[in-house]
């Protein structure tokens, strides 16, 4: 099936600069995808980059979408070279959610609606199987009070940016804040070296 194909980059900053084994992240950078289908269906994908973490550049993800015609079929989408994952996961992403996409994976997909449902509340359903990013250091002591009143369970703490005396000493602490029901995804990106 043919889908017309548009894609816009984009560059924001973070409201708060990320701290990371890496060291500091301050923007964002990526390119919105959208193919549209023979009845109108928008999907909507997004290429977002992290060459340190082993994807490719934002260059070579733009160099990618420039070479593409404005109609792509669904064999050009799964073609896309493994050297590009980003661009997988964004082309996929976006014909899945196209709704001609979802078809063709079967009828196995009540999970999706679960997981996007723009008509939700922010304390939503569907908001539990989202990860609320909280702030490296002491402030993660606070900081996850007030997203866990709005409905957010699990929670992504990215670790690797202190000694691991330090961060095993709040890994502790906040373990013990949190209640019992709550998750904690620990992300070290790759910083973790002891």
């Amino acid at each position: 099936m043919p889908y017309q194909f548009d894609f816009r980059p984009y560059r924001r900053p973070f409201a708060h600069p990320l701290t990371t084994s890496h060291g500091n992240w301050e923007v964002r950078e990526g390119i919105i995808l959208r193919l549209t289908d023979e009845t109108g269906s928008i999907g909507w994908g997004e290429i977002a980059p992290i060459p340190w973490f082993g994807s490719e550049t934002l260059e070579q993800a733009l160099d990618f979408c420039q070479q593409l015609p404005p109609q792509i079929t669904t064999t050009d989408i799964f073609s896309i070279p493994a050297t590009l994952p980003a661009c997988q996961f964004g082309f996929e992403s976006a014909w899945e959610k196209s709704g001609v996409g979802a078809k063709h994976l079967g009828d196995n997909l009540s999970v999706k609606s679960k997981v996007y449902n723009p008509n939700a509340s922010p304390s939503g359903a569907w908001q539990t199987h989202l990860s609320y990013l909280l702030p490296t250091g002491k402030s993660v002591l606070q900081a996850w009070q007030t997203p866990w009143q709005q409905g957010y369970r699990t929670f992504k703490w990215k670790i690797g940016t202190a000694t691991v005396e330090t961060e095993l000493k709040l890994f502790n602490q906040l373990r013990q804040q949190l209640p019992p029901s709550a998750q904690l995804r620990l992300d070290a990106n790759g910083g973790l070296r002891e």
